[in-house]
């Protein structure tokens, strides 16, 4: 069974369930989907992480200007 196939019977399955019963289905879910991460969710970088990653890591001075003047203008 290919996964169009697949996919068409679950639907008419899921089609054919009480509310009760469906309402019980989405809780299964949702208790399957807290109980184990998924490998597709990339691990998020510590700072230090972050900051050594950084293109900017090992710049020892960086040459910054700040417009003062209290209005600035802003391209929209």
């Amino acid at each position: 069974m290919n996964r169009v196939d697949l996919e068409t019977s679950l639907l008419q399955k899921i089609r054919g369930l009480s509310d009760d019963k469906l309402i019980e289905l989405y809780d299964f879910a949702d208790f399957l989907k807290s109980r184990s991460p998924t490998p597709n969710t990339p691990r998020k970088l510590s700072f230090v992480e972050f900051i050594r990653c950084s293109p900017l890591y090992g710049v020892e001075e960086l040459e910054l200007e700040r417009e003062q003047s209290v209005c600035r203008s802003i391209e929209l």
